[in-house]
């Protein structure tokens, strides 16, 4: 796990409270089992997630999400 990589565009980031795909908005995917929500760095939560690292903490609409790994 590399503490020093920001979420970018193309970026897959696993948190406390779901995981998001950076790219375009296309709403939900399943991957081998795994559901992702892929999001446009445009949209409001996209832009929350642009240049997190591992270990920061984000709130949006309520929600908190712990990012734990960005790949």
């Amino acid at each position: 796990m590399d503490a020093a990589k920001e979420a970018k565009n193309g970026s897959l980031i696993l948190t406390s409270n779901g995981n998001f795909y950076i790219s375009i908005s296309a709403g939900e995917l399943n991957v081998d089992g795994e559901k992702f929500i892929a999001v446009s760095q445009a949209a409001p939560i996209g832009r929350a997630f642009l240049n997190a690292k591992v270990g920061d903490e984000l709130s949006f609409n309520g929600n908190k999400y712990l990012v734990k790994e960005i790949l």
